[in-house]
């Protein structure tokens, strides 16, 4: 215990042991290909035991894979493709010689780390079923294959801990509250809470008539809802709608466009404003973030998760165009139209840097950037009502706040003043009067789980 320290492997991911901890077991990532690696636990001996390329791989980024007690099997949560689209799951790799092998047939949106019951009947797992799901505890059957959730509420759980006699389960367990608030003139001292519930709610947009549309899970499943702006007469307007990762109103407050997993991709999604006549808009992959465009014509989107650009597609359907070739993320259309405004990781820079990026909507052409104070958490912009500046949350005290950050280039300057909680999402109603926003607030505990909730 002590001493120098010595390198026993490189680019790996979380790394897991086996039961008489005398070797190791992570994920390597190399261009589009995954690897489970086996090495001697100082290193030595490293070799490949399974592999898998895109659009299949290995999880890697917070799971380690996790060892069976008898040494036999090395269980790897793992991302596939089939005719119904992406998910996740969880499979068993023999460690003699490398064979893969379903552990259970449940598709998850996601699965974090698994855990092995300690006699090997079984092993426990946090899922979420769907994008906007909590995480919840599942446990899977080794000889059936069957899972069986263990926790059901709405709060997140990560980082599973099994004693070494499996009677008892630790971990993360993480609960949040969202609030929906409307600040007239954008101003908090006069800012009053008109919604709230358990989860994130972090989708919102105005209708033309005054109304608040947002994404709720109060009805069980992530849906479009809709209330007056003094939060009266809330109503469910889509059923089984999946509604993920965007939500904007046309101008003509005829149709609610969004993001959805429905289709088994995200893919961009239209429906009317009374949530009737569902219609897919397009059907690439990776399609987040829609924003209708004034005139009403066009619905401006990303594509792409990791090196997103910026696409386009008619409101009534048709062909998709591609407007930019540089990455960008979350567009936001000007009021007037002519420009479009997002935020990236700029790797053109001497030091790449997050920023915000304006470009031309006729052609993708760049227009403007600014770089984003360091303090900026989450990452998302929006005009501001008169098309002068670019709106977004910034942290600088740990509290979230609007600040604005001029076209002409002065310093950002700050437009709310809250002095708690995380601005999640935010909308100017379109006579420019009122800002929609919503705020949440997110606890972490640590929770034990006793043997009867892990039979």
């Amino acid at each position: 215990m002590g001493g120098p320290s010595s390198m026993a492997a490189f680019d790996v991911g979380p790394v897991g042991f086996s039961p008489d901890r005398r070797q190791i077991t992570f994920i390597r990532m190399y261009n589009e290909e995954s690897r489970l690696i086996v090495a001697d636990a100082d290193g030595a001996n490293e070799q490949t035991l399974a592999t898998r390329r895109e659009p299949d791989f290995f999880r890697m980024v917070w799971n380690a894979p996790a060892w069976s007690p008898d040494g036999r099997t090395i269980a790897c949560p793992v991302r596939l493709t089939d005719e119904r689209g992406h998910y996740e799951t969880v499979i068993g790799v023999s460690a003699a010689d490398g064979l893969q092998t379903p552990l259970t047939s449940a598709r998850w949106s996601y699965v974090g780390q698994p855990s092995w019951l300690a006699d090997g009947s079984g092993l426990l797992l946090t899922a979420s079923e769907s994008e906007t799901a909590s995480e919840q505890v599942w446990h899977v059957a080794l000889k059936s294959g069957e899972a069986t959730r263990v926790t059901r509420d709405l709060n997140n759980y990560h980082d599973l801990s099994l004693a070494g006699d499996s009677s008892r389960l630790a971990a993360v367990q993480d609960h949040s509250v969202s609030s929906i608030w409307v600040a007239p003139e954008g101003d908090a001292s006069r800012a009053k809470q008109v919604a709230s519930e358990v989860g994130w709610v972090d989708e919102v947009a105005w209708t033309p008539d005054g109304r608040i549309v947002y994404r709720s899970n109060a009805g069980g499943n992530t849906e479009i809802w809709v209330m007056n702006a003094d939060g009266s007469n809330p109503k469910q307007l889509t059923v089984d709608a999946r509604v993920s990762r965007g939500l904007t109103v046309s101008p003509d407050g005829r149709y609610i466009v969004f993001a959805s997993d429905r289709a088994g991709r995200f893919n961009v999604w239209r429906v009317d404003s009374d949530g009737s006549n569902l219609k897919q808009l397009t059907d690439g992959e990776g399609e987040l973030y829609p924003h209708c465009t004034p005139d009403g014509r066009w619905v401006i989107y990303q594509r792409g998760e990791v090196e997103s650009t910026l696409w386009k597609v008619p409101t009534e359907g048709g062909e998709s165009v591609q407007l930019t070739e540089r990455h960008a993320s979350r567009p936001a259309v000007s009021p007037g139209g002519e420009m479009i405004t997002y935020h990236n990781l700029d790797s053109d820079l001497d030091k790449s840097r997050w920023g915000i990026g304006i470009v031309s909507s006729e052609g993708g052409r760049r227009l403007k950037r600014f770089d984003f104070p360091p303090t900026v958490a989450r990452r998302f912009v929006r005009w501001s009502p008169d098309g002068q500046t670019i709106a977004y949350p910034n942290s600088p005290g740990g509290v979230s706040d609007i600040w604005l950050q001029p076209l002409d280039g002065s310093p950002p300057r700050q437009l709310t003043g809250f002095k708690a909680e995380q601005i999640l999402a935010f909308d100017w109603s379109r006579d420019g009067r009122s800002l929609a926003l919503v705020r949440g607030v997110e606890t972490s505990d640590v929770v034990l789980i006793g043997n009867a909730a892990l039979k």
